[in-house]
């Protein structure tokens, strides 16, 4: 499920398909870059993994069966009310 969820943020547009591949020159030099450049993804991956989370925890505490377009969903609702 997780898989299918970062596989639909790439297919979507939503997520680089390395989101975070420039840290690996050097975290300083990739902090920085992200820094100026406003990098979408340096807060896209969090909340990714947030809702992935949500999703987890709905499975195991409720018996809710996961959905990886909801779980994507949820990611841009919520990155779009912090982005505000």
């Amino acid at each position: 499920m997780a898989k299918k969820t970062w596989e639909l943020a790439i297919s979507n547009h939503w997520l680089s398909s390395q989101p975070l591949s420039h840290l690996l020159h050097s975290v300083r030099e990739g902090l920085h870059e992200l820094f100026t450049n406003r990098d979408k993804d340096l807060t896209r991956v969090p909340i990714l993994l947030w809702s992935l989370w949500k999703s987890r925890n709905a499975l195991i505490f409720a018996n809710e069966v996961p959905n990886p377009m909801a779980s994507l969903l949820r990611a841009k609702r919520i990155w779009t009310e912090w982005s505000l």
